[in-house]
């Protein structure tokens, strides 16, 4: 799967960065599917913006407890970066998230 880049400066190397990336989002445990579990979303925003989108799909209240997991492993941190997550677990542009209402890995 192609997706454009956009040249960036990192560490004074010249690096390539997608300017989109797309993320997959499988359901878990307990946790019913969403409407639109593909989307595409902007390197620079952080994490926390797709645990909002689930919340949003599901019809979740803040308070109300969802657990996002990357590599059925782990729960990065809210304030990662989509970009810096696309470097850890990625895969040409696709990163792959799985939710739950309820702790299932990690």
């Amino acid at each position: 799967m192609a997706y454009q880049l956009e040249p960036f400066f990192a560490g004074g190397l010249l690096e390539m960065k997608p300017t989109k990336l797309t993320i997959s989002f499988v359901p878990a445990g307990n946790a019913g599917p969403i409407k639109h579990p593909k989307i595409k979303a902007s390197p620079e925003k952080q994490f926390s913006s797709l645990i909002q989108h689930v919340r949003n799909c599901l019809g979740m209240k803040s308070a109300d407890k969802l657990y996002i997991y990357a590599q059925q492993a782990y729960a990065p941190d809210e304030t990662l970066l989509i970009h810096d997550l696309n470097l850890l677990c990625g895969l040409n542009g696709v990163i792959t998230l799985h939710y739950a209402l309820e702790p299932i890995w990690g």
